[in-house]
C-alpha cells in the first residue's frame, strides 16, 4: 500500500512539473500575452474579484458571449477558453487564439509582429541591449535574423516569446531572457531571436 501511494504522489508530481514546463503560461500569474512560434497566441488575464456585487456565472457568461460572437465572425478555432477560474478573489482567464488577427480583433491591443528590417524602424524607437542592458548606439544590425513584436496595450501587460530578447524599446522592462513587462498606453517593440 506504501509503494502505490508513494508511485501516485511521484506520478502527479511529475504530471504537474510536465505541465507547467510544456507550456510556460502555467508560471503566470499577471496579464500577459504569448507569441508563439507556430504564430498562435495565448493570453492570459489575471484581475481581482473582490467586490460583493460580482458574480462570477455573470462573468463567465459575458465571456462565453464573447467568444461565441468573435467564433461567428472569424471563425470557431479562432478564440477558445482554455481556462477560467476565480479563486483567492482573484478571476483568471486563458485564452487561445489562431493568429495575431484574431488576438487584436478581440482585445484592445495595438500589436503587429513580423520580420525585423532597420527601414521600419529607423528613428522611432531608442533600443536597450539585453545583455548589456545600455541604449544602442551604433543601430541593430541583425536585419532578417530577428522577429519584432509592436505592441500598445491600454494596461501593462507581459509579452512572452518562444525564443530570446535581444532588443527592446526603451520603455519596457526586461524580466528575463523571453520575458518582458510593457507599461500601459505606450506603444513598445521587442525585438528577439526566434527558436530553431
Amino acid at each position: 500500500m506504501k509503494k502505490t501511494t508513494k508511485m501516485m504522489a511521484i506520478f502527479c508530481l511529475t504530471a504537474s512539473l510536465l505541465t507547467a514546463c510544456g507550456n510556460p503560461m502555467k508560471k503566470m500569474d499577471k496579464n500577459t500575452v504569448y507569441l508563439k512560434k507556430d504564430n498562435t497566441v495565448e493570453s492570459l488575464s489575471v484581475e481581482d474579484f473582490d467586490k460583493s456585487y460580482y458574480k462570477e456565472e455573470e462573468l463567465k457568461s459575458f465571456i462565453e458571449e464573447e467568444v461565441k460572437s468573435q467564433q461567428e465572425a472569424r471563425g470557431e478555432e479562432s478564440v477558445s477558453v482554455s481556462e477560467f477560474k476565480v479563486e483567492d478573489k482573484k478571476v483568471t482567464l486563458d485564452l487561445k487564439y489562431q493568429s495575431v488577427e484574431d488576438y487584436v480583433q478581440f482585445t484592445d491591443t495595438i500589436l503587429e509582429t513580423g520580420t525585423y528590417n532597420e527601414q521600419v524602424f529607423q528613428d522611432s524607437f531608442t533600443f536597450i541591449d539585453a545583455d548589456s542592458k545600455e541604449e544602442v548606439v551604433d543601430g541593430i544590425k541583425e536585419d532578417g535574423e530577428l522577429q519584432y513584436i509592436k505592441i500598445k496595450d491600454p494596461e501593462e501587460i507581459q509579452v512572452l516569446v518562444d525564443g530570446d530578447i535581444l532588443y527592446y524599446s526603451k520603455s519596457i522592462e526586461l524580466v528575463k531572457k523571453n520575458l518582458v513587462k510593457v507599461p500601459a498606453g505606450t506603444e513598445s517593440v521587442i525585438l528577439y531571436k526566434q527558436k530553431g
